[in-house]
């Protein structure tokens, strides 16, 4: 049967196992909405949890028409890998689709010496941010770190606190730290996504991006006046 344009495997064969009784009966049924950063739903996936993160992209890549190799799933911040098996997300999970140029994430210092060159090596959509914990925070930024591309995430496998300013600008949705701490963050347009990464004390007032060399008046969206609202 097919759900959203999703085929949905009915059988055995369908999951990647053998018709042994015994494949049916290990397999748990996972069902999952998969949705874009903007939150617009791509699908309804039906998933054996004996299954495989790529035989999920394999379906999404089928119903959506993009291309397998650039796409990144992400759950709870998490990018999943490709050879996971689908038991890794849970029932009813809400999954995203992060869609890249690239299927790697870029390792800092490894790929680049520095967060601002990874991520301007990132294509338009984003991307993954791998930060080596066991490096000097103090070498990995410089200044004030302006995320400018939507769709990027900051992790590291342990804590880390980089101590640099951090601005998320208005074409940085979906904006997502883990595991990563900033000495100070600040969010005009709402996009970063809260999550174990910041603490909220460090969410910052104007003041720090004056202080950075931005104008936060610059940044500010533009209000609609009555003048406009005529034309």
């Amino acid at each position: 049967s097919s759900h959203l344009g999703v085929q949905v495997a009915s059988g055995p064969r369908g999951f990647g196992c053998s018709a042994a009784p015994s494949c049916r009966s290990t397999a748990q049924m996972l069902r999952w909405t998969v949705c874009t950063p903007s939150g617009d739903v791509l699908a309804e996936l039906e998933m054996a949890s004996t299954e495989t993160i790529n035989d999920a992209k394999a379906r999404i890549a089928t119903s959506s028409g993009r291309e397998m190799d650039t796409m990144l799933l992400v759950y709870g911040g998490r990018p999943l890998e490709g050879a996971a098996l689908a038991s890794a997300v849970p029932d009813r999970a809400v999954v995203t689709v992060l869609r890249s140029q690239v299927a790697k994430t870029i390792h800092i210092p490894r790929d680049f010496a520095m967060v601002h060159d990874a991520q301007d090596a990132l294509p338009d959509s984003g991307g993954c941010l791998e930060l080596d914990s066991a490096a000097d925070p103090q070498r990995l930024t410089f200044g004030t770190l302006l995320i400018s591309k939507p769709n990027v995430l900051l992790r590291s496998q342990e804590p880390i606190r980089l101590p640099c300013f951090l601005v998320v600008s208005k074409q940085g949705q979906n904006f997502q730290m883990e595991n990563v701490e900033v000495g100070f963050l600040s969010d005009p347009f709402g996009n970063f996504v809260e999550d174990r990464g910041q603490n909220k004390a460090d969410l910052t007032p104007d003041q720090v991006l004056l202080q950075s060399g931005v104008q936060p008046k610059s940044m500010a969206p533009r209000l609609e006046t009555r003048d406009d609202a005529c034309e």
